[in-house]
């Protein structure tokens, strides 16, 4: 169990992720990173990342993974972050956090502290999108089949569906694809042995309603009204995919939710394609 003095700062930190102060939560939780370990380095990238810093999220997420090396998510992260700069080495990254899955089709990392259900689905799309990116067209089509036979949730079936048709009829026309991105919320948190000393502690920084503002919304809960929305803009528009140039950082895409910033958690999946703008990724 950890001490108090451990798991305080790192609440703090969680605090200042989720209120966007990401500079203030990377300064946090390196005070307590040697006692926490592979975890608290994971958070700290997902920072950097957010806060714009993608050299330094990427030193992070390789501390992390040298820590935990089978963590399937901190791979998958990984991934991401390579894509712009060598989608090779992120097809590496997601063919590992693949082996990590040791053939479970999801993860519930909920029992490690963080509230993220993690699918092999969304890693078998990413594979997709870089061996498309890289001309392996029939190899691709083998990762989304492979998808479907385990996907979960009718958005990432309209995902996958997407990618494939456009492998097979439009993979002459110019245009990018781009991976499926972990949301803002996902992080790791104080498992709940010492959940009376957190809500305690949750309450003396004015959090409502204990872990529950900590963890970020459900992303499993999604309305019929949102689906119908998210289908017909999916399969209606092409800003799914992104032409010419890559995507910038994520600070510079709003939803089509009131979000303005990163640091805004939507709901669901459905609230999670920017459709709006032409740099757009998925968030899960």
């Amino acid at each position: 169990m950890l001490s108090q003095h451990i798991v305080n700062p790192w609440l703090q930190s969680i605090q200042a992720h989720n209120e966007g102060n990401y500079d203030a939560s990377v300064e946090i939780m390196n005070k307590v990173v040697e006692h926490i370990g592979a975890k608290a380095y994971y958070n700290i990238s997902q920072a950097y990342y957010w806060n714009g810093y993608q050299e330094q999220a990427i030193e992070s997420i390789e501390r992390c993974i040298e820590l935990d090396q089978f963590s399937a998510i901190a791979r998958f992260f990984y991934g991401n972050l390579l894509f712009n700069q060598s989608v090779e080495k992120s097809l590496a990254a997601y063919d590992k956090a693949y082996t990590c899955m040791r053939d479970n089709n999801q993860i519930d990392y909920t029992t490690l502290g963080m509230n993220k259900r993690f699918f092999a689905s969304d890693i078998l799309f990413n594979r997709a999108v870089c061996k498309f990116s890289l001309g392996q067209f029939d190899n691709a089509l083998k990762d989304i089949d492979l998808a479907f036979a385990v996907v979960v949730g009718d958005e990432r079936i309209i995902a996958l569906e997407s990618l494939k048709s456009f492998i097979e009829n439009d993979r002459d026309e110019e245009s990018h694809w781009i991976p499926i991105q972990l949301e803002c919320s996902c992080i790791y948190r104080p498992k709940e042995q010492n959940k009376t000393e957190q809500n305690k502690f949750e309450m003396n920084l004015g959090m409502h309603n204990g872990e529950s503002h900590i963890t970020g919304p459900a992303i499993e809960t999604v309305t019929l009204r949102k689906q119908n929305s998210f289908s017909s803009r999916l399969k209606n528009s092409t800003s799914f995919r992104k032409a010419k140039n890559r995507p910038t950082h994520l600070k510079d895409i709003t939803t089509d939710t009131t979000a303005n910033s990163p640091s805004t958690s939507p709901s669901s999946l459905s609230t999670l394609i920017h459709s709006l703008k032409p740099a757009s990724r998925i968030i899960i």
